[in-house]
């Protein structure tokens, strides 16, 4: 996989995780469906009968069934980081990666953009973003709508953001 640790690339966000409950989830299985780190939270409240029901609404999924009886990913879109220097979005197959010039994530003002078929290039060799601009721009608008739900961080003093 492309980069590492702290990396946006597959490199970065592809990671291994474990999880065994006897008589619950089978031995041996592997789960190779896109899943978020945000997903443990509901699918364990779900386990232990607790309510989904919050003050806030939940980034997660119950990814239960995806674990326990090889369902597909509930996600039909993850975001892997949306900060002032830019970020990543998975819609399906698809991936786009921008890093922004200006530091505002919110108009995303992109140095660089990458767009990538994760399942004919898993290791995101070959940037599509120009054969594919259709592609580029839907992904781009729901890059944009996370961007500009998100709360800016708070080691950050730019008024642009």
């Amino acid at each position: 996989m492309r980069d590492g640790k702290g990396s946006v690339y597959e490199g970065g966000v592809r990671g291994v995780a474990f999880a065994t409950w006897r008589n619950h989830i089978p031995a041996g299985a592997v789960c190779k469906e896109p899943v978020h780190m945000v997903d443990w939270y509901p699918t364990l409240i779900k386990l232990i009968g607790g309510s989904l029901e919050q003050p806030l609404s939940l980034d997660g999924m119950d990814i239960w069934p995806v674990i326990t009886q090889k369902a597909k990913s509930p996600h039909t879109e993850i975001l892997n980081n949306a900060t002032p220097s830019g970020g990543a979005i998975r819609v399906g197959d698809w991936k786009l990666v921008i890093r922004t010039r200006t530091g505002n994530r919110k108009t995303a003002q992109a140095e660089s953009v990458e767009l990538f078929n994760l399942v004919d290039d898993p290791s995101e060799k070959t940037n599509l973003a120009e054969q594919h601009a259709e592609k580029l721009q839907e992904l781009k608008a729901r890059y944009l709508y996370y961007a500009n739900a998100a709360v800016p961080p708070k080691n950050l003093h730019d008024s642009s953001d």
